[in-house]
């Protein structure tokens, strides 16, 4: 190998990109940490709010459960190419995924709101003190 086309910092990109894809085929718990949104969760004194990083996604590739504890994020995130693309790099994520997120408090399922706007998916939920005995799918706007 000559050192004078020896170019570095690509041999580490591609690298890098190998390993992703690497990681990306293997069934590894590391991998879920990167496929699912990431996500905030606040709370005030009356409600709990929860901002979820999703771009690229329609409302409807999305489903939002709620129960008294947590909040079941799922969705489904489709890959759009013309068909005669040739993939020559591809770091984004794309498929299926679903993220359990635990809540500070009880909330009442039957009175939350979810907004989506600009790739952030926004649920408010009023806090309770009493349990529901059922969890809610909610619509998203």
């Amino acid at each position: 190998m000559s050192f004078e086309n020896w170019k570095p910092l690509r041999e580490i990109d591609e690298l890098a990109s190998e390993i992703n894809e690497l990681l990306m085929t293997t069934p590894l718990s590391i991998i879920n940490r990167y496929a699912t949104p990431r996500t905030d969760v606040y709370q005030t004194e009356k409600e709990v709010i929860v901002k979820s990083e999703v771009p690229g996604l329609s409302k409807e590739d999305m489903e939002v459960l709620i129960e008294n504890t947590y909040i079941r994020l799922s969705g489904h995130k489709k890959r759009n190419t013309g068909g005669n693309e040739e993939i020559y790099r591809s770091e984004r994520f794309f498929g299926s995924f679903s993220r359990i997120i635990p809540l500070p408090s009880e909330v009442q399922p039957d009175k939350a709101v979810a907004q989506y706007k600009d790739g952030i998916l926004t649920i408010v939920v009023p806090k309770s003190d009493n349990k529901s005995p059922n969890g809610k799918k909610i619509e998203i706007q």
